[in-house]
């Protein structure tokens, strides 16, 4: 009897600390969003919180908002395509290659806000982008989502200048403020793009002889995607024995 009571009093235990100890799921650092993790976590009853609780709140991600989508209009909805309207951008995601601009003219548009992309820029820099707060000129298009015949239709601006027409240049006075350069910001060299990668996203270019370079530089030099002008566009193919 007594060791049938010493096996209930000891089942008893197990069974509260199985409740009291239970598996969560915590979301990590290094985890992408919506990736969860395992661990044991203790429920404390009557006790004070230990010391490092308090951290474990402050270290966890917080993450993004995602961007807000272009706003869709019906078919019905009149543009002019012709028009040219002005505006300050109020967003802009560089790498991502889209933002809004709030129109000066109300009531163009809904909300008085109009998705710009990067292909509508017209601009000499090797990566199109416009900087929050800048003004700028435009034209209006809608632009079909989707497939099928009733597909939504969005608003874009197209042509996006300066105020006047002119391109938009921001590249070379963002250099010249956190860049340093051998020789002049200007000064251009020949030489033989060995490869670049687009899944790597980078590469390597072999100087030509014959430069005077006043410092050492080293004869295989690394190019990373944000440096490689094509037209504006992102290079999508593997490029090898190029010359540059």
């Amino acid at each position: 009897l007594k060791l049938w009571d010493s096996a209930a009093r000891l089942c008893w235990r197990i069974g509260a600390m199985a409740y009291h100890v239970r598996p969560t799921r915590v979301q990590k650092p290094w985890m992408k969003q919506g990736q969860m993790q395992k661990v044991q976590s203790t429920k404390l009853q009557g006790q004070a919180k230990p010391s490092w609780a308090a951290s474990q709140q402050r270290w966890q991600p917080k993450w993004k908002q995602v961007p807000r989508k272009p706003q869709t209009v019906d078919r019905e909805f009149k543009i002019d395509r012709d028009g040219r309207y002005t505006g300050t951008v109020e967003s802009y995601y560089k790498w991502s290659g889209f933002g809004f601009i709030r129109c000066d003219q109300m009531g163009v548009v809904p909300g008085d806000s109009v998705f710009v992309h990067w292909s509508n820029i017209q601009t000499e820099d090797r990566f199109p982008f416009l900087n929050k707060g800048m003004a700028v000129e435009f034209g209006i298009m809608k632009w079909k989502v989707g497939k099928g015949w009733n597909r939504p239709a969005t608003l874009r601006a197209k042509g996006v200048t300066l105020p006047g027409g002119q391109t938009v240049a921001l590249q070379d006075e963002i250099d010249a403020r956190k860049k340093e350069f051998v020789g002049s910001q200007f000064t251009r060299y020949t030489g033989t793009l060995k490869f670049y990668s687009p899944k790597k996203g980078y590469g390597y270019v072999l100087i030509d002889d014959g430069f005077d370079l006043r410092e050492p530089v080293p004869k295989e030099i690394r190019v990373e995607e944000s440096e490689v002008h094509c037209g504006g566009k992102k290079p999508l193919k593997w490029l090898q024995q190029l010359a540059v």
